[in-house]
């Protein structure tokens, strides 16, 4: 507010009293005349202000005071959540009685009216704005204020004034929030014993119809009346306060923050379509999901404009939720790629055995029988599947123009080489085309056994592991091994979770987004914040 400068003479207010005001008006006023020149208003103006004191309230020593008051809100010019105030420019209109002001029927006029050189010359309330960070006069092209002066004393001062006042505001359901902004107006040097202040109705507070704001819709019904008396150690002070609600629009926040992040989420489901064995393409869809959501929550959240709150707002949890489901595809697909190769290592092992011992050579005192006689003999030997049940022949030739040098100390001449019977290559070819060598059938669950040397064995040789799994009776050998069914079983299991993917991750994430919009648009009620 502009600074006053005292202009009447250097008499004590407080020693005069409104007996000795009204006399020395009336004696003045009774033999009062005007300048040469002055008429009219001019005349009048004069003439009330020849023994006026502009330091000395209306009534003094008597009753309060009573200011009235009413607000146009010409614009809301800024809402700034990150400062937590908001900028509107207004008419401030005051009414008050100042008896010493009156001049019954000397005119004709309705009123006299003035401007901001009238304003100094007579007593004004000391009002000011509790909650204002800053304000502004309008001077362009002339100072905006006026002043009315009625013949019965009653005074209209009105001003216009651009103000920046702060706002108490709660991000919690952000962006879905309302704020209900406050402006409070006080007397600043008056206590409530010399200066009560009131709304003037019925138009206490008028909004303007063409207000808008980009980020937000006002509601047209504002609330006001007086506040608590504000005390402070010089004595209580009289206020009144008006408030309006801010409704924040959602169509930005849905168009740059909500659908990019569940389309991202959507995204990330894709990866339960992909074989389990393309680590290389689920991983890396995992892996780009998940950083394009973080890069979008954390470039959100550094241009929203918002402070750094202590608590939690709705769309943090939004973010947190979305991301925690691209984490979470990520998760699914180690889960599940660990069941389908947690046997790879032991599988691979047993493959180097195998290829290790492709060729398998047997003591002549392992060959008895008839069969021994001949130079180049054939030994039947039978493997049995461990998936069909079906019994496969295979003839073993012995060579002993060949003799294998591991054997040599032994003097084992024959060696064996896995050769496939004729009647099982005309009935069971079509049927089983992954048998076509030992190695192979071995990997594949069959189960061998040696009709002739079911109990040889190299003295002194520490039987191999492949053996182990390799000479074994028809009977035994019909079921699958431990290892291989738990292989096929986890294999399964995969299947079966990437499958309940498909279907478990939409419903949560929809039973979430239901949940989540229906619980926060429920609390954007405008009685709840009135």
């Amino acid at each position: 507010m502009e600074s006053v400068t005292a202009k009447s003479p250097p008499t004590s207010a407080s020693s005069m009293s409104m007996s000795d005001v009204d006399m020395s008006e009336n004696s003045l006023s009774s033999s009062y005349e005007p300048p040469a020149g002055l008429s009219g208003p001019s005349a009048i103006l004069h003439e009330i202000l020849q023994t006026y004191d502009h330091r000395v309230r209306p009534n003094f020593g008597g009753a309060a005071t009573n200011v009235a008051c009413s607000i146009n809100i010409i614009s809301l010019d800024s809402v700034t959540e990150i400062t937590m105030d908001f900028g509107m420019t207004i008419l401030l209109k005051e009414y008050w009685n100042d008896p010493r002001l009156a001049y019954g029927n000397k005119s004709h006029l309705p009123y006299l009216g003035s401007g901001k050189d009238m304003i100094e010359q007579i007593w004004a309330p000391d009002l000011f704005f509790a909650n204002e960070k800053q304000a502004n006069y309008h001077d362009v092209t002339q100072p905006n204020r006026l002043v009315r002066i009625y013949p019965n004393g009653d005074i209209y001062y009105s001003m216009k004034l651009t103000l920046v006042l702060s706002c108490r505001m709660n991000f919690e359901t952000f962006p879905m929030d309302m704020q209900r902004c406050r402006t409070v107006v006080e007397s600043y040097q008056s206590t409530d014993n010399e200066l009560t202040l009131e709304w003037r109705e019925p138009d206490a507070v008028v909004l303007s119809t063409l207000i808008m704001l980009p980020q937000f819709s006002v509601i047209p019904e504002l609330s006001h009346g007086p506040c608590t008396d504000q005390f402070y150690t010089t004595g209580n002070y009289s206020c009144i306060e008006f408030s309006f609600v801010l409704i924040r629009e959602l169509t930005f926040y849905v168009v740059q923050a909500y659908m990019p992040t569940a389309l991202l989420v959507i995204i990330s489901w894709v990866s339960f379509w992909i074989d389990i064995s393309q680590a290389a393409a689920r991983v890396s869809l995992g892996v780009t999901t998940i950083l394009t959501m973080t890069t979008t929550t954390t470039g959100y959240a550094g241009s929203a404009g918002l402070p750094k709150v202590s608590y939690t707002k709705a769309i943090d949890i939004w973010f947190d939720a979305c991301l925690a489901f691209a984490i979470s595809s990520l998760f699914e697909y180690s889960v599940v790629h660990y069941l389908w190769t947690k046997d790879r290592t032991e599988r691979q092992r047993q493959k180097v055995l195998r290829k290790n011992n492709k060729k398998f050579h047997f003591p002549s005192t392992c060959l008895s029988g008839p069969d021994n006689e001949s130079p180049n003999r054939h030994h039947r030997h039978q493997f049995r599947s461990a998936t069909s049940g079906r019994s496969t022949e295979y003839t073993v030739a012995i060579d002993e123009n060949k003799p294998d040098p591991r054997f040599a100390n032994y003097n084992y001449g024959p060696t064996y080489r896995p050769v496939r019977n004729e009647q099982y290559r005309n009935n069971y070819d079509n049927e089983t085309p992954r048998m076509d060598s030992l190695d192979e059938d071995v990997e594949n669950g069959m189960a061998y056994e040696s009709r002739n040397h079911r109990d040889c064995h190299v003295p002194g040789e520490k039987e191999h592991p492949v053996f182990f799994g390799l000479f074994k009776s028809s009977s035994s050998s019909s079921s699958p091994s431990p290892s291989q069914g738990s292989h096929r079983s986890s294999k399964l299991l995969a299947l079966r979770i990437d499958q309940l993917a498909r279907v478990l991750f939409p419903l949560t994430f929809l039973l979430l987004s239901v949940t989540y919009w229906s619980y926060y648009l429920s609390r954007r009620r405008v009685s709840d914040i009135l």
